[in-house]
C-alpha cells in the first residue's frame, strides 16, 4: 500500500503569507451592491419579524447565542435599515468583526499583527490541508479559486490565493456531487452554511442543482450576501421575498436562503443530501433532537455530517454533544460509515458520518 508523505515545509515562505493578506476589493458596481444589500436587509427584517413565533428549539442557544451577541451593533443597524453602514461592513466582512466566520487556524488580525504562534499554525495547516486535498481530489490549485467578495484573504500557493477552508469546502462539494451524480437536478439542504463557502463551490461546479441553506438569521445574512455577489446571473431566493415555494418550484433557484425555523416546511423525503458541518454538536440538546427529527423526515437519500465526537469538550460555557450520541433511528437512516475527518485526521476530535435512508422507512 502506497504511503503518502505530507510535508509542506517547502511551501511555507513569508512572501506567501504577505501576498495572501493584500486587499482584494470586489469589482461590483455601487448600484448593484446597493441592491444586494437592500435584499439582505429585507431578508433579515423578515426573519427577525417572524422569529418570535418560532418554537424554543429554533431560537439561538448554546455557543451560538454567545457568538451572535458579540456582533450586536451590526445586526441592530441592519434591522434598523442602515444599509450604508451595513453595506460597508459586508463589503469588508473577511477583515472586520464579522470575520471570525471565515477563519481557520488563525484570525486575520493575528496574522496581520505577526503573532508568530498563529502565523506558524496557519501556514503549517493550510499548506498541509492543500497537499491532502491535492492528493485526494487530484486537483490543481486553480480549482480552489474563490471570488473577490467581502475582501478575502488567505495564503498564496503557486501564485493562487487559497482562502481559509477552501480545501474543505471544495472537497465537500466533490462529495456532494458524487452522491448526486445520478440525479438530474438534486436538492441539497444544509443547516449552518456559514458564509456560503461550500454552496459556492458546489453551485459553481454543478449548475443544475438547488442548494438550500437553513441557518440562524444573523448568520444567514452573510451567506445571502456572499451568494448574491457570487452569482449575479443566477436565481437566488431569499426568505420573505415571496411565498415559500416547495418541491418542483425550487428547481428554478440556484440557492434558497431560509431561517432555521422554516425547516419544518420542507416536504417529506424531498432532500437528496442533507448536510451539516461543525455545528450540530454546538446546539442545545432540545434543538438537536428537533433537527434530527426533521432530518429523518425530509431525507430521501443521504445524510452527511461532520462533527465533534469527544465527550467533555466545553466552549463558551457549553458542553458539546458528541456526534455518536445524536438521536437517530437506525430503522430510518442506516449508517454507511464513520471515519476520521479528512483534514483533522486521527489526532482530531471530528468524525465524518454518512447515513442512507433505509428501504423500509
Amino acid at each position: 500500500m502506497k504511503t503518502i508523505a505530507i510535508d509542506s515545509a517547502a511551501m511555507i515562505a513569508p512572501d506567501n503569507l504577505s501576498a495572501g493578506l493584500v486587499d482584494r476589493p470586489d469589482e461590483i458596481s455601487d448600484a448593484a451592491h446597493e441592491q444586494i444589500v437592500s435584499r439582505v436587509a429585507r431578508l433579515f427584517q423578515a426573519m427577525k419579524r417572524d422569529q418570535p413565533a418560532a418554537s424554543a428549539p429554533y431560537r439561538p442557544g448554546g455557543e451560538w447565542a454567545a457568538y451572535l451577541s458579540e456582533r450586536q451593533e451590526f445586526y441592530d443597524r441592519l434591522l434598523a435599515g442602515d444599509e450604508e453602514y451595513c453595506g460597508q461592513k459586508l463589503r469588508n466582512f473577511w477583515r472586520n468583526e464579522l470575520g471570525p466566520i471565515v477563519k481557520e487556524y488563525a484570525k486575520y488580525e493575528q496574522l496581520v499583527g505577526g503573532e508568530q504562534e498563529y502565523v506558524d499554525r496557519f501556514e503549517r495547516n493550510v499548506t498541509r490541508n492543500y497537499l491532502i486535498w491535492r492528493e485526494i481530489c487530484d486537483g490543481e490549485v486553480e480549482m480552489l479559486r474563490a471570488p473577490r467578495v467581502g475582501n478575502p484573504w488567505g495564503y498564496q500557493i503557486d501564485g493562487q490565493l487559497v482562502v481559509p477552508k477552501a480545501t474543505r469546502f471544495h472537497a465537500l462539494s466533490e462529495q456532494l456531487r458524487s452522491l448526486t451524480q445520478d440525479v438530474a437536478h438534486p436538492l441539497i439542504v444544509e443547516i449552518g452554511g456559514g458564509y456560503g463557502g461550500a454552496p459556492y463551490f458546489f453551485l459553481r461546479d454543478r449548475p443544475a442543482a438547488t442548494y438550500v441553506d437553513f441557518d440562524l438569521p444573523e448568520t444567514l445574512v452573510l451567506a445571502a450576501y456572499y451568494l448574491l455577489c457570487c452569482f449575479p446571473d443566477r436565481q437566488v431566493l431569499l426568505y420573505g421575498e415571496e411565498a415559500t415555494p416547495q418541491g418542483e418550484a425550487w428547481k428554478d433557484q440556484a440557492a434558497v436562503l431560509m431561517p432555521n425555523f422554516a425547516l419544518p416546511e420542507l416536504a417529506d423525503q424531498s432532500v437528496d443530501v442533507f448536510f451539516n458541518s461543525f455545528s450540530f454538536s454546538e446546539v442545545p440538546w432540545e434543538t438537536l433532537v428537533e433537527y434530527m427529527g426533521q432530518v429523518q423526515r425530509v431525507v430521501k437519500s443521504y445524510f452527511l455530517h461532520n462533527n465533534m465526537d469527544r465527550r467533555g469538550v466545553v466552549n463558551r460555557g457549553f458542553e458539546r454533544i458528541p456526534a455518536s450520541r445524536y438521536p437517530l433511528d437506525a430503522a430510518q437512516l442506516k449508517q454507511l460509515y464513520k471515519r476520521f475527518d479528512l483534514f483533522h485526521g486521527s489526532e482530531g476530535d471530528y468524525r465524518e458520518f454518512l447515513y442512507q435512508r433505509t428501504e423500509a422507512a
